[in-house]
């Protein structure tokens, strides 16, 4: 795909960011590769609507708070219990706000390690992350989180050989209690025949949303946490094209209605589209529609006159 990634938008990295609150505990700068840990204590606080890029765990160890919260437009108010444990897929746009006191826990999966993880496990099956419809407790998770915490704060840069071994029975608890199990709040199986629809509505937004950037597969395939080789056989199974050749589409749709408004030069559009050179972009214009960009837009002034 395109190796053009100069103008890649940039999310932030964890929603602890977006609160403009330093963790009172922190994972960062020790090394640990598997996953990200943040302990927080916060006064009554809201996060602005953010996108965040990596599956994250948050876990109330406090007291119980008042929670609103915004998910892909789906929003709940809710008191959130002391021990609450809350899942949150990757690119997915949130923003909180709570009432009062409270203190938590992110544990932030990183997604490379998370998609092989998981199709490990489960033996390749498609598995896909669901938004939670009420708050859920797991005393398994809790502990983990906690674990964490203590290996920060006892062990600190040598946690991290404890941290990875944390974050494999991390990864084993999801799949064996929300996987490979039924009536799970976080995780479904979705049966041969393409990606879910709400796996497909992820990628497809993503792209939406990054076509002028540098799009890789791996990118696509771990926001819906399946391996490069399934993600692209589901993707083809579900719109009929591969990823790169969706991705190719939509940008030639783009740059078509560009080149129609006729404001533009033709190598601006190229490169606001995500093509990496203006005959990148007469190629596949050609090739689609049969027309190189001059053409199209001569055609287009003819039909106007």
């Amino acid at each position: 795909m395109n190796q053009n990634n100069k103008n890649k938008p940039k999310a932030d990295t964890d929603s602890c960011t977006a609160a403009n609150k330093q963790p009172t505990v922190s994972s960062v700068g020790l090394g640990w590769e598997k996953l990200q840990f943040y302990h927080h204590k916060q006064k009554a606080n809201a996060i602005e609507e953010h996108i965040q890029p990596h599956c994250v765990i948050c876990i109330n160890i406090g007291e119980p708070v008042m929670l609103e919260k915004h998910v892909d437009g789906k929003r709940q108010i809710f008191e959130a219990p002391t021990g609450d444990v809350c899942l949150y897929p990757p690119n997915t746009k949130q923003s909180f706000q709570w009432e009062g006191k409270a203190e938590f826990c992110q544990i932030v999966l990183e997604p490379l390690f998370l998609s092989d993880s998981l199709n490990e496990i489960t033996s390749g099956k498609n598995i896909c992350f669901g938004l939670q419809k009420q708050p859920q407790t797991d005393p398994v998770i809790v502990h983990l989180g906690l674990s964490l915490k203590s290996a920060i704060e006892t062990c600190g840069a040598d946690s991290k050989f404890y941290a990875d071994s944390l974050a494999y029975a991390l990864v084993s608890h999801l799949a064996s209690q929300y996987v490979l199990s039924s009536g799970s709040p976080f995780l479904s199986e979705k049966p041969n025949g393409g990606l879910s629809q709400s796996q497909l509505s992820r990628v497809v937004d993503y792209i939406h949303a990054h076509y002028a950037s540098d799009i890789s597969l791996p990118d696509l395939a771990n926001a819906v946490f399946l391996s490069q080789y399934h993600f692209s056989r589901l993707f083809k199974i579900s719109t009929g094209l591969s990823p790169h050749q969706y991705l190719i589409k939509f940008r030639l749709k783009k740059a078509k209605q560009l080149l129609l408004e006729n404001k533009v030069p033709a190598a601006e559009i190229s490169q606001a589209v995500g093509f990496s050179s203006q005959s990148h972009l007469n190629h596949h214009l050609k090739r689609l529609y049969g027309v190189s960009p001059k053409e199209l837009q001569q055609n287009k002034t003819a039909t106007s006159c």
